[in-house]
């Protein structure tokens, strides 16, 4: 198992476990799970429909308590989109709290996920176990639970059910509860602060022993002239087996099975490892360097069939980032050093997708490239070990690259007289990911590759949308218009 450490960018800033506590602990069982009066049952000034639901609350409410294992089953399918998503999700519970889980994510990249009521470690692909604690979470029992038990809004029991089941429905805008809901769900798309939600759920609970068997939701999201609606549909069951938080517990330590491609096959297996319609969100470290001077920017980045919906942008200095953008849509947010407000309209560039449509694109040009000594030795480095970087040069060319680099601002690479133009496409050797995208220029002067846009991309569909705005400073967030 490896550890994330691309610069701990993310764990230098204002990250989730600090900026959004209140979904993460719900979702975690960290937060009480308030269950209705007990005395309401009785109270003889209630009508008998008001104390059948009331029962029917407490009853869930104490099959959760001594609940200490499920799983639970959550797809989400987007109204007049193609994304779709089925989360299985296995989860450990003790005194009430979500100790241990482990999901998989199904879509046209799936994931693994484990939670080990400390950390969060992700499984991609043909990929080894990392730890990210910034993963986004699974859908939990409890949060179903809490968003029926909790919240001002009134439940309604519904008079027809089958039999030896209880039919109750709700309709949820309670701000806090959207906003843990809004996040576990992982929605594909980002929304602005201005956003309203509606969240209408419908479920069957066993009368006998109060169990949640099935829960629907109906999620309406506006957000200034655009409406989204996302369905969502959880069935949960006991296991059998007995389940414990150390057999939820997989081989961190395993090695990844390398991804088997068959002869003439590889641009196939390709795509099918990089699909870019099915990633929703990444982190893309850019370098550009000319000479002497360089500059270092993180994007967390949220984008939908190759659009940028919104972003985080930080600035990279001494390893550490110091403070972040804001962009939602074609605009941007910032703050000048004076601390007043910046507002500049953009063409945000989707870089994963714009990389991997270009080595696809050429594919029958590039030539596997491998790094030699001044003595034509191999050079047997890290890196090397586990990619293999394609190369596609061109010849005293800068049109040629600038072609190819399509929205990317390559001018800090164009060069006085002769000069050879060049990109590298890095691909991982067990899972076929793209980790790399540089474009550079070489004179025959330079001793070593000065002139460079260096794009590294890490974490594919590993953390929520949400999470952009809990690392951008509040202001900008209220300040962006949908």
């Amino acid at each position: 198992m490896k550890k994330s450490t691309i610069i701990s960018f993310l764990s230098v800033a204002c990250l989730l476990a600090a900026c959004q506590s209140k979904p993460r602990d719900a979702a975690q069982g960290g937060d009480a799970l308030y269950g209705p009066p007990e005395s309401a049952t009785s109270q003889s000034s209630l009508d008998e429909a008001t104390r059948q639901r009331y029962q029917a609350l407490n009853k869930v409410h104490e099959f959760y308590e001594k609940m200490s294992a499920v799983q639970v089953k959550t797809s989400l399918n987007q109204e007049g989109g193609d994304w779709q998503s089925t989360v299985d999700s296995q989860q450990f519970y003790e005194e009430g709290a979500l100790k241990a889980y482990r999901s998989k994510v199904v879509t046209r990249y799936d994931l693994e996920f484990y939670f080990d009521g400390e950390h969060h470690y992700v499984a991609s692909p043909h990929a080894a176990w990392s730890q990210n604690d910034n993963a986004k979470n699974s859908m939990s029992y409890l949060y179903w639970a809490k968003l029926l038990i909790e919240g001002e809004d009134s439940s309604l029991l519904d008079a027809e059910a089958p039999e030896g089941q209880w039919r109750i429905n709700k309709t949820v805008t309670n701000p806090e509860l959207i906003q843990g809901l809004v996040s576990l769900l992982d929605l594909p798309e980002s929304f602005s602060a201005q956003a309203t939600y509606q969240a209408d759920l419908t479920y069957l609970v066993d009368s006998e022993t109060g169990q949640m068997l099935e829960a629907a939701l109906k999620l309406t999201v506006t957000d200034g002239d655009s409406s989204h609606v996302y369905q969502a549909k959880s069935t949960s069951q006991v296991p059998e087996e007995s389940t414990t938080k150390d057999s939820l517990k997989p081989d961190l330590e395993a090695q990844a099975s390398p991804l088997e491609v068959a002869e003439g096959q590889w641009l196939e297996a390709f795509k099918a490892a990089n699909p870019t319609q099915a990633i929703t969100t990444y982190e893309v470290t850019e370098g550009r360097q000319a000479g002497d001077q360089d500059s270092n920017l993180l994007y967390l980045t949220n984008s939908q069939n190759g659009q940028v919906l919104a972003q985080a942008i930080g600035t990279i200095q001494d390893k550490q980032i110091k403070g972040y953008q804001y962009q939602l849509g074609q605009k941007r947010y910032s703050k000048t050093e004076d601390g007043s407000l910046k507002e500049e309209n953009v063409e945000p560039i989707a870089f994963y997708d714009l990389a991997v449509k270009s080595l696809i694109d050429h594919s029958d040009q590039v030539q596997t490239f491998n790094p030699t000594d001044e003595a034509g030795q191999p050079i047997n480095d890290t890196a090397s070990a586990t990619t293999t970087t394609y190369r596609l040069t061109f010849e005293n060319d800068y049109d040629g690259l600038a072609k190819l680099a399509g929205a990317i601002d390559i001018s800090n690479l164009k060069r006085e007289g002769e000069a050879v133009y060049g990109v590298d496409y890095v691909v991982n050797k067990a899972s076929l990911e793209l980790e790399g995208f540089y474009l550079w220029s070489l004179t025959a002067e330079d001793t070593a590759i000065t002139h460079v846009n260096r794009y590294s991309f890490r974490h594919l569909n590993q953390q929520a949308p949400s999470l952009i705005q809990f690392l951008v400073d509040p202001e900008l967030v209220k300040t962006a218009k949908p």
